[in-house]
């Protein structure tokens, strides 16, 4: 069985992509420069995102966005969260612990 990612774009498609944790290949995916969002606790999927993603102004990837504050709602309240920093833009990467 191949292991694989998911491919998060702001049109709404989610889909399974092969796992490649290559630089080149995440820098191609995110489109730019990459970078790991924060997660509550070790153990959660690693997001990936473009590290300018806002700067460049982006489009705002609400399903990402959603997935990711789901992760935190499993250990914060949402009365603790600061709604902004939950918006994702462009391209997003999941990867599932192994």
């Amino acid at each position: 069985m191949t292991q694989t990612m998911k491919l998060y774009t702001p049109d709404g498609i989610v889909e399974d992509i092969p796992l490649d944790l290559s630089l080149d290949n995440l820098q191609k995916l995110v489109r730019g420069y990459i970078e790991y969002a924060p997660m509550p606790k070790a153990g959660m999927p690693d997001i990936i995102i473009n590290e300018e993603g806002r700067n460049l102004e982006l489009p705002f990837n609400q399903a990402a966005s959603e997935y990711y504050k789901t992760l935190w709602l499993k250990h914060h309240k949402e009365s603790e969260l600061v709604v902004d920093f939950f918006r994702l833009h462009g391209n997003v990467v999941v990867v599932e612990p192994c």
